[in-house]
């Protein structure tokens, strides 16, 4: 697991520094709460970044992974951490983002393992 992190980590940085190459540009990447595992991912990703990719400076902070949509939406931070399901939701105004589709997003990458679970009635044809 260790090296599939060290992976992960090594290649978004990578991704990063084909889209920001020696540019001037700080980089806010929001992930979950402080005490939760998507934050300290976050923090060793901005560290990345910032060891090695020249003129990139970057932070990171806490959000959640429906807030995240909508912050990134508004360029309130280049980077944030969600589902892959939530980050659909968003795009498209489905569930808790009826209201307005976030299509200023883009899913990229799925580097945390988490798990989802549905449930259904007994009498659902699912």
């Amino acid at each position: 697991m260790r090296t599939l992190n060290t992976i992960s980590l090594a290649a978004v940085a990578l991704l990063m520094a084909g889209t920001v190459a020696s540019a001037e540009e700080f980089v806010r990447m929001i992930s979950g709460p402080s005490g939760g595992s998507w934050y300290p991912y976050s923090a060793k990703m901005t560290q990345l970044f910032d060891k090695n990719i020249d003129g990139v400076t970057s932070a990171t902070g806490p959000g959640g992974g429906v807030g995240n949509v909508r912050d990134v939406n508004k360029k309130n931070a280049e980077i944030g951490w969600t589902f892959g399901n939530t980050a659909y939701d968003g795009f498209n105004a489905r569930g808790k983002f009826e209201k307005k589709a976030n299509t200023n997003i883009r899913f990229f990458a799925n580097l945390y393992p988490g798990v989802l679970q549905t449930a259904v009635p007994i009498k659902s044809d699912i």
